[in-house]
């Protein structure tokens, strides 16, 4: 039974890590030290935080500081850095584990979205944008309208559209 779940833990299609009371990695799974592309030992008592890309560091530490102090369970959407410095997008899932024993862990599991984030970047400017030309279409036009409105009404200002017709458009383009 330890046996099984050693191996299921070892060699799970994602990464398990935990971060003791001090925010520093006090276990990872083979999946995980893969991911951020460095061998596990050298992860051991390291700080998470130097794997997460800069942009992303206040929201790391808000998730972790929601998952110290929350029951609930915690998720976030975070833009991780591997050893050799390339990104790779990430959903963390975090768990506060309060064992009489020991002092409170996190139990992160780390899933790679980045093939998620592309086709969804791809299918918003498909939505939004001329395939052709990669100019702004119809819909955000609307959508950026509706986005004034909304705020003209909460601000209580307001707002101006200018409409420009260009006769023979189509010629010209």
């Amino acid at each position: 039974s330890k046996k099984r779940y050693a191996d299921l833990y070892e060699f799970a299609p994602i990464g398990y890590v935990t971060l003791d009371s001090h925010a520093l990695i006090s276990m990872i799974n083979l999946m995980g030290a893969s991911m951020l592309g460095v061998q596990r030992n050298t992860l051991i008592n390291h700080p998470l935080e130097e794997s997460i890309e800069a942009g992303d560091i206040e929201r790391y530490r808000k998730f972790i500081h929601d998952a110290s102090t929350q029951i609930d369970r915690q998720t976030s959407d975070l833009a991780l850095k591997r050893f050799d410095g390339s990104v790779f997008y990430a959903q963390l899932d975090c768990a506060k584990v309060r064992q009489s024993w020991s002092p409170t862990e996190l139990r992160i599991t780390i899933v790679d979205v980045t093939e998620r984030k592309r086709v969804a970047s791809e299918n918003e400017a498909l939505a939004f944008y001329d395939s052709l030309t990669r100019l702004p279409n119809r819909r955000l036009l609307l959508d950026r309208l509706q986005q004034a409105v909304n705020s003209s009404a909460r601000t209580m200002r307001h707002a101006a559209v200018l409409f420009v017709d260009l006769d023979d458009f189509k010629t010209l383009n």
